[in-house]
């Protein structure tokens, strides 16, 4: 089987297939190559070649879209801190990244280590693959997300009751690439909002979003998945 190396003019190493797993069900597959009409260059293309975004031809997808965030009132009680996963390898045949993770607690009191009664949750692995038409991975993600939820606050000052989440991770057990191959993956905390009625608990609901950008000297693509996750639910599931 060929292998992928820094530079091909065979088209099939550009005919990619992404694939998204929630363990055993597929949650997101596409079909991908060059635009219509591209000309592969027979050598190795110079120093600053920019390289070509990638056309889906074919999506099959179970993923609902990023919704709308729930409407809550706007209260000053929950405080999130964007959560960034970044890692970037540049031709190395494998990479690694740390996970990174982020709060929701209340804004009069960040201090995670007064909140009770938190509980853990973890989500199934996700499996991200992108594979090229020789049938070589050259992607391979596999992450979970994870945390505490349900936690009580047992401090001294004036937080309101609520189901806070003192700690939310993504973290990434697996990387490799191949040959070549680049990665820079980002998670985003987003579409905050508080479930609840006005001066009652707080219930805070949001999703985090992934971004897989991955790129060789030739072609580069973005796919996004999002997670909702709720104070009172820990991980929900895709969406």
């Amino acid at each position: 089987m060929p292998q992928e190396h820094e530079y091909s003019n065979d088209p099939r190493a550009y005919e990619l297939t992404v694939t998204l797993h929630e363990g055993e069900e597929l949650l997101y597959e596409a079909e991908l190559g060059l635009p219509d009409g591209f000309k592969i260059p027979e050598s190795k293309p110079a120093v600053g070649f920019a390289p070509v975004a990638l056309v889906a031809k074919r999506v099959n997808s179970k993923l609902k879209g990023v919704p709308a965030a729930p409407r809550g009132s706007a209260d000053p009680a929950i405080a999130a801190v964007k959560l960034a996963w970044d890692f970037i390898k540049e031709g190395a045949p494998k990479a690694s990244a740390e996970g990174a993770s982020t709060a929701v607690l209340g804004s009069d009191d960040m201090a995670w280590d007064h909140y009770a009664a938190a509980q853990k949750f973890t989500s199934s692995t996700y499996n991200y693959r992108v594979k090229n038409g020789f049938g070589f991975e050259c992607v391979i993600v596999d992450y979970v997300a994870r945390g505490t939820f349900q936690a009580q606050y047992d401090g001294k000052k004036d937080v309101r009751e609520g189901d806070y989440m003192p700690n939310v991770e993504v973290y990434c057990s697996k990387v490799d690439l191949g040959w070549g191959w680049n990665l820079n993956a980002k998670a985003v905390l987003s579409h905050i909002s508080n479930v609840g009625p006005k001066g009652g608990k707080v219930i805070p609901d949001f999703n985090t979003t992934l971004a897989f950008n991955f790129w060789t000297i030739i072609c580069n693509r973005t796919n996004t998945y999002s997670y909702e996750l709720r104070g009172d639910q820990g991980f929900v599931g895709n969406v």
